[in-house]
């Protein structure tokens, strides 16, 4: 009992729960088991399966209806008199809005059965004989000759039934002048309600043999599967439908009444597709109709180098959805489109020349508008560090570079004499350690971010080694003074030195800054926290001059080099020095200087200009420079 009750309560939450849900309006056909024809007076009554609840018919412009909630399940009871009552439970899921739910009641036997006593409970059941126009629908008063399991023969009238004496099979024969002949067997089958058998002949004529079978099948455009639920229309050239009827197992339709003479439309409705209005094609028996879905685009594939940005041409593409089937790809003039969704993931195949196949899946990031954009990447992209100085045979000869990526071996470099520069291939995403050492110019160490600049050249600026010659002091000879025995030796104190006072230096006047190559400024008053790369409140004021300098003067480029004291490892020296370059070069980004026109390196403690033994001189030493390396 208990049981029971929480199954009420379960129908009862459903039921309240789908009101919320989409309704369509159904109507109810009750038709005559035998020969099709609609019974009009049947009462009918539609009720929620769950819950019983009945379902009131409404009336709206001369159209009744029954409105229910897509999803529930009905139960239909139809009763007629002289028929036999008929239940039949339908599942609203597979419905649409105005669906027509048929119900066909057996009638109750009528003329022959009505002047016989019912048969006892062990008889068999009466059979009843219909004969229609297979094209029409319409009822032919014909004779049927029915024989017996013994062999005896009777002939009976279409429209009437037949109560069998024996029981087994029994053989069926209808044969008439413009039908042709026809012939099925039934077999007797023990009913104490004598519930009627039905013999149905779908006949002919001579002027119907025009017409033809066809049979239809509705498929997804994009993914070449079967659209199971569906509604198709055929219409003659008057507009009036065409019989069909509906294969669930497959879901195509069927219909025979097509006379390939003449001109038909179909169309078709589909949940979650394009509706589909066109011209029939009679000339098959098996026609396949293509529905586009409702959510697709046509999306084109573009495919570039993600650190050139170059558009790549791609062969053999292929795109799967999610559930690995295959989709329609269009190729013209080299570009490839498709009807996609572009918020639905899919897998794309494809080739392009010197990258590495691709099989990876797309998202909706991927698509931008009408375009599905893939980025791909070599693993390594060629470098030329290229001297701006000149330099004589004798120095490109013995110049020699090396240059490391973090944590890796020293890549391979060599030196073309014929563009000044040393040539590498590497990895765009990797920040390397450059060492150039040419006689006669001071040792070049930078770091170098490819991706940031996204750059195949980098301009190298060495500067000249400077020589001072030793200062040779000339000291006059010593001339003792003449000794007399007369006069006693004068004894000379010794000579007090005074040291001269130390001066401090003067602080360095501010030099205007010029748009010519080799040019070199200190960023006075651009400062950074302790061992970190975040500049210090009031720096932005210097690096204004710098980019009111590069705004008014837009052919120029600059290298933006980090220097700091001798503290710590050199190697983290190096690296601090380089971002902290690289910072200053953000932020002139950021104010609108395109990145082409700056340069970053980071030289560590490896160019002092003050005494790294006292504190005054370390923080000179920690400093930002610009240098001017092309006007």
């Amino acid at each position: 009992m208990k049981i029971k009750l929480f199954f009420v309560a379960l129908c009862l939450f459903h039921a309240a729960s789908a009101q919320e849900n989409e309704k369509i309006r159904l109507q109810v056909r009750v038709v005559n088991g035998m020969d099709g024809a609609e019974i009009k007076n049947a009462h009918i009554q539609v009720t929620y399966a769950l819950t019983e609840n009945s379902i009131p018919l409404k009336t709206q412009k001369k159209s009744s209806f029954y409105e229910v909630v897509k999803g529930a399940d009905l139960k239909v009871r139809a009763e007629a008199a002289q028929y036999y009552t008929e239940e039949k439970r339908f599942e609203t899921e597979a419905l649409y809005d105005q669906d027509v739910l048929e119900l066909k009641l057996i009638p109750k036997p009528v003329a022959t059965v009505a002047e016989i006593a019912p048969p006892p409970a062990a008889e068999p059941a009466p059979f009843f004989i219909i004969v229609q126009d297979m094209v029409s629908g319409d009822k032919i008063n014909a004779q049927v000759e029915v024989t017996a399991p013994s062999g005896r023969k009777e002939n009976v009238t279409s429209g009437q039934s037949y109560l069998p004496k024996e029981k087994g099979e029994y053989n069926f024969a209808f044969k008439k002048e413009g039908f042709g002949s026809y012939s099925q067997k039934q077999a007797t089958r023990l009913n104490s309600d004598i519930q009627l058998i039905p013999v149905t002949f779908e006949v002919r004529t001579v002027a119907a043999e025009n017409f033809s079978e066809h049979e239809y099948a509705l498929i997804d455009a994009q993914t070449r599967q079967p659209v199971m639920k569906s509604q198709l229309f055929i219409l003659d050239e008057n507009k009036k439908p065409v019989e069909t009827l509906f294969n669930s197992s497959k879901g195509t339709y069927l219909t025979y009444k097509i006379n390939p003479q003449k001109t038909y439309n179909v169309e078709v409705k589909a949940e979650g597709y394009e509706p589909l209005t066109a011209p029939l094609n009679n000339t098959s028996r098996n026609i396949t109709l293509e529905l586009t879905p409702a959510d697709l685009e046509k999306i084109t594939l573009a495919v570039q180098d993600v650190y050139t940005r170059e558009a790549l041409t791609i062969s053999r593409l292929k795109i799967f959805t999610s559930g690995q089937t295959g989709i329609g790809v269009t190729e013209q003039n080299g570009e490839y489109s498709a009807l996609l969704n572009p918020r639905k993931a899919y897998r794309v195949q494809f080739e392009t020349e010197g990258y590495t196949p691709v099989d990876r899946p797309v998202e909706a990031p991927d698509f931008q508008g009408n375009k599905l954009e893939i980025l791909l990447r070599k693993p390594v992209y060629p470098l030329a560090l290229q001297i701006q100085n000149q330099l004589t045979e004798e120095q490109q000869k013995t110049a020699s570079a090396t240059v490391n990526p973090p944590g890796g071996n020293a890549l391979a470099v060599r030196f073309d004499p014929g563009t000044n520069s040393f040539l590498l291939q590497s990895n765009p995403d990797e920040t390397l350690q450059i060492s150039i050492t040419v006689p006669g110019f001071r040792p070049y160490m930078a770091s170098n971010n490819r991706k940031q600049l996204a750059q195949f050249q980098l301009k190298v600026q060495l500067e000249p080694e400077v020589i001072t010659a030793p200062v040779v002091t000339e000291t006059a000879p010593v001339t003792a003074p003449p000794v007399t025995e007369t006069t006693p030796p004068v004894v000379t104190p010794p000579a007090v030195t005074t040291a001269p006072p130390v001066e401090k230096p003067a602080p360095k006047e501010e030099i205007p800054m010029e748009a010519k190559k080799g040019r070199r400024y200190a960023l006075n008053g651009v400062n950074f926290e302790q061992s970190q790369t975040t500049m210090l409140k009031g720096s932005e004021t210097k690096l204004r001059e710098v980019l009111k300098f590069m705004t008014e003067n837009p052919k120029i480029s600059i290298e933006v080099i980090g220097h700091t004291d001798k503290t710590g490892d050199e190697r983290q020296n190096v690296r601090l020095s380089e971002f902290r370059a690289r910072a200053v070069a953000n932020w002139l980004f950021n104010n609108g200087i395109k990145s082409e026109r700056i340069q970053t390196s980071g030289k560590g403690s490896s160019e002092p200009v003050s005494d790294n033994n006292t504190e005054e001189g370390k923080a000179q030493n920690r400093r930002i420079e610009i240098v001017v390396v092309e006007e």
